[in-house]
């Protein structure tokens, strides 16, 4: 089977992309094949692949698999690229997305800047009112449509991601598996962010990971409700307002193309 895709990323995270609202492609398995396509160095490479198909609903609907081939719940990242996509195709400034949980709104502010997007991420919150102690880092669990353990530093070091990324968010100490996200506070308006993302490991960027650090940062340290969030891939700004958190940022599309699988 010849699937055709397309590739976005945004700060370095990258996601392979197929729309089914063209091609439906009936036989696909897209556990087996975010396994097989996002293969860095044997395939095309990626954190993840998203399926577009059409919405009874929304604009367009989504469903993303992680480079593991399991099933991913939110992705401020594509949120964005989708939000570009559907913008560079019907000209539209106000996208909605259908996900399995919700319906995610982004913008276009500039339509000579197509490519600067804005996402409202919806409502983030903290699981519970603990905070646990995993591998010697304290931290609290953010539910924004997927769930992330956030941890504040002094400073980063390597073994953060390779070590114990994996090991917290497997660790049997916390209610479910999690992603993982180290910040280290820089002023009261701007941050620097690592990732381990669950199903794809160590990434460049996490938009809803930052989005869960900015909400927690605000909740428990006073940072401001507009933040500059400097991540491995780039830049972001988050804001929020009214309860609702806005992540906002440059997408790309890095190329596109066919592939037999």
């Amino acid at each position: 089977m010849i699937i055709d895709f397309f590739k976005m990323q945004g700060q370095g995270n990258d996601y392979i992309y197929i729309d089914q609202t063209v091609d439906q492609y009936p036989d696909l398995n897209p556990e087996k094949l975010a396994i097989t396509i996002c293969k860095r160095h044997f395939s095309i490479g990626a954190d993840g692949v998203v399926l577009i198909s059409k919405s009874s609903q929304a604009d367009i609907k989504m469903n993303m698999f992680n480079a593991d081939g399991s099933k991913g719940l939110a992705c401020g990242t594509a949120f964005r690229c989708l939000t570009n996509y559907v913008h560079m195709n019907t000209n539209k400034t106000v996208v909605t997305i259908e996900t399995e949980k919700n319906i995610i709104t982004g913008y276009i502010p500039s339509p000579e800047n197509p490519f600067f997007t804005r996402v409202n991420m919806g409502k983030p919150e903290f699981r519970d009112n603990n905070t646990y102690k995993i591998e010697g880092y304290s931290g609290r669990l953010v539910n924004i449509g997927n769930m992330h353990f956030v941890s504040f530093v002094e400073e980063f070091n390597t073994d953060m991601l390779n070590e114990f990324g994996p090991k917290i968010s497997n660790n049997k100490e916390l209610p479910e598996k999690v992603n993982v996200n180290f910040a280290r506070i820089i002023s009261d308006d701007q941050l620097e962010l690592w990732f381990w993302d669950l199903g794809s490991g160590p990434t460049l960027s996490c938009g809803s990971g930052t989005c869960a650090v900015v909400f927690s940062a605000i909740k428990t340290m006073n940072l401001s409700t507009n933040v500059k969030a400097i991540v491995p891939g780039g830049n972001l700004a988050v804001e929020y307002q009214k309860e609702n958190i806005f992540l906002s940022g440059t997408v790309e599309l890095s190329f596109s193309g066919k592939i037999q699988v």
